[in-house]
């Protein structure tokens, strides 16, 4: 697969969860993302503001990005022979990781007792969860994906 061909499937993938992604098609999108992101903030960083069709234009693509990005985690996951459901795990320890920030800055009032006296350590827990799971999907992002056919396909 070419650079353009990996970049045009990402871009045109947004509501396809079935099937396999391969690495380039997943890390090319990465890049141009990143790369836009660098873009959209030289410019609000040189004082151009952020009105009228520009904006709208830019809240679309932003939109149009995180679909295409989970839809592309979820065909990278079934490359490595795993479930998209994967992708919930570093969202469950965001959860996990919220409820003890707000229990420690006081801002959740209808917690229990417990979760204010454990607070931190509620809050220390979603970040080692967070940081696990999120390197455990980077290992799988980074590593070769399955060779033939597994259970969600033919190999990209």
């Amino acid at each position: 697969m070419l650079f353009a061909q990996a970049l045009r499937a990402a871009m045109f993938g947004v509501f396809r969860y079935s099937g396999r992604s391969d690495r380039l098609e997943h890390w090319t999108f990465a890049f141009l993302s990143a790369a836009l992101i660098v873009g959209a903030y030289a410019f609000i960083a040189a004082g151009v503001r952020l009105e009228g069709v520009f904006l709208l234009t830019l809240l679309l693509t932003i939109l149009w990005m995180i679909l295409a990005h989970i839809a592309l985690f979820v065909r990278r996951l079934h490359d490595a022979n795993r479930s998209g459901l994967y992708m919930l795990l570093p969202a469950g320890a965001a959860s996990v990781l919220l409820a003890g920030w707000l229990a420690e800055i006081g801002y959740a009032d209808y917690q229990p007792d417990y979760l204010a006296d454990y607070s931190w350590f509620v809050f220390q827990i979603g970040r080692v969860g967070c940081g696990i799971s999120v390197s455990f999907l980077i290992w799988i992002f980074l590593n070769e994906g399955d060779e033939g056919e597994n259970r969600y396909g033919m190999a990209p």
